[in-house]
């Protein structure tokens, strides 16, 4: 059987909840899930591009991804049922970690912790410290990312009232601003009706003679200058205004 082939792919090292994570969404238990993450962390250090190299038991496999799944010893649980996308080797499906933490799962079933040899060596109790903290870490991301779904929720209600407020004053403005060009309007044609019925009674068709009608109004205006006059003037000063009143012919 040929060598598993390589690639080069660049590092992506998840953190140590995610890898938790996905253990216990492929069906680990909480417990188990724990010792997973040790062993992650000791297979590829969380780096879920990782490809191992030739391993030393002489069928030519290398461990891909999170887990370290090997290929073609596993070829079945990569997926695509182990097709190659690169001459003989696995597709790149299994660098993602919820598919890479099913088939460790597929390889636990059948095999337990003793098919990773870093459990069978004691290299993974080194990571356990940092597996055992997972747990807690998975809550304070919860608790995070809740506070952070209430501070949106919080500032989205504060966008809605201020886009409120701003409609809101947009209508009173528009309010404001019809209510004054009606009352500007309203005395535009009150002074343009009072200016037409003035030229309608003097000068229009119905007023007779216009300069009969002049002649109206001038004598108004001076009956109304003598009479406001009498109002105000002393007592003394009335005879003199009925004098120049009368040298007017009125």
């Amino acid at each position: 059987m040929a060598d598993a082939p390589t690639v080069t792919i660049s590092p992506e090292v998840i953190p140590d909840y995610d890898i938790y994570c996905n253990a216990v969404a492929a069906g680990f238990t909480s417990q188990q899930a724990v010792t997973m993450t040790a062993i992650g962390l000791a297979e590829s250090g969380g780096n879920i591009c990782a490809i191992s190299g030739l391993a030393s038991n002489g069928d030519g496999s290398r461990g891909y991804g999170l887990f370290q799944i090997e290929w073609p010893t596993h070829a079945g649980l990569f997926p695509g049922n182990g097709s190659t996308q690169n001459a003989g080797g696995p597709g790149i499906g299994w660098i993602v970690p919820n598919n890479n933490a099913k088939m460790a799962k597929s390889v636990f079933d059948s095999q337990g912790f003793g098919a990773w040899s870093t459990y069978k060596s004691g290299a993974y109790l080194a990571f356990m410290g940092r597996a055992l903290m997972t747990p807690t870490q998975v809550q304070i991301q919860a608790g995070q990312a809740s506070r952070s779904v209430a501070q949106q929720v919080q500032y989205r209600v504060y966008l809605d009232e201020v886009a409120g407020g701003l409609v809101a004053a947009s209508a009173g403005l528009a309010q404001e601003l019809g209510g004054a060009a009606t009352a500007e309007a309203k005395s535009s044609g009150e002074s343009g009706q009072a200016i037409t019925s003035i030229y309608d009674t003097y000068s229009g068709p119905a007023a007779g003679n216009p300069l009969l009608r002049v002649i109206e109004i001038f004598m108004g205006g001076v009956l109304l200058i003598v009479g406001l006059k009498y109002l105000v003037a002393p007592a003394a000063s009335v005879s003199g205004a009925v004098v120049s009143a009368a040298k007017l012919g009125l």
